[in-house]
């Protein structure tokens, strides 16, 4: 498991590469959240990916609703 600490250190591909899973293979989160580095904890760190989603046009939030279908429900079986 990474560390906080080195996550703080890592290029913005590494650091998208690293976080690209948590949010259903959609790496412009990370992408767009490296920006607000360094991170004080993990709590933190959720917290900006989060932020990033929400601040995100609403066809990208779209897009990482259909890529879980759990999440979507029948939205996603209709589109």
């Amino acid at each position: 498991m990474t560390t906080i600490e080195l996550l703080n250190t890592l290029s913005v591909d590494q650091f998208t590469e690293t976080l690209n899973e948590i949010f259903e293979h959609s790496p412009w989160i990370p992408r767009k959240t490296f920006p607000k580095t360094p991170f004080n904890s993990w709590e933190s760190l959720y917290s900006a990916l989060c932020a990033t989603v929400d601040a995100a046009p609403e066809s990208l939030q779209m897009d990482l609703i259909k890529a879980h279908p759990d999440l979507a429900g029948k939205l996603a079986v209709t589109n």
